[in-house]
């Protein structure tokens, strides 16, 4: 077994927010019309490297992502939509909206799982904890308008 020092680790996964409109990509799974993309690491075109499949709230059936891998570096890199955080099946919208709702009026919207719903408040007031900001409610606010994840 080879052991890798701390200098030859590198990341070899990362993800590619692109805007992907997922009831067109429902409608035309594989045949997705995938936009071509450049490896950040070495500037080369990346190859397709086939398809990963990824679930979102609100939808049954899985959807077919698209994955890239560079020739040069070697790094995989897989599409995401930009509205959905990395391993997280509700999009960002969809969380703001639950945890402003709770903070608001002290109730869970009925649609929402209490216990993901319950995820999600812990891990915001762990972020929040960590900021400046003693209103919970101004500071999920202002990581929304800014595009913040308030999760890591």
């Amino acid at each position: 077994m080879l052991l890798q020092t701390p200098l030859t680790l590198k990341r070899r996964y990362m993800i590619l927010f692109r805007k992907i409109t997922l009831t067109i990509l429902a409608s035309e799974a594989k045949g997705y019309n995938w936009e071509t993309c450049d490896c950040s690491n070495c500037d080369r075109r990346m190859w397709g490297h086939g398809f990963v499949t990824r679930y979102f709230s609100g939808y049954s059936n899985p959807f077919f992502l698209k994955r890239y891998r560079c020739p040069d570096c070697k790094i995989v890199v897989t599409t995401r939509p930009d509205e959905f955080w990395e391993r997280i099946r509700s999009s960002i919208k969809q969380i703001y909206e639950c945890l402003v709702r709770k903070l608001t009026s002290g109730r869970w919207p009925p649609d929402t799982s209490r216990q993901r719903a319950g995820h999600w408040l812990r891990r915001f007031n762990n972020h929040a904890k960590m900021s400046i900001e003693s209103d919970y409610l101004n500071f999920l606010k202002m990581c929304y308008e800014k595009n913040l994840n308030f999760f890591t």
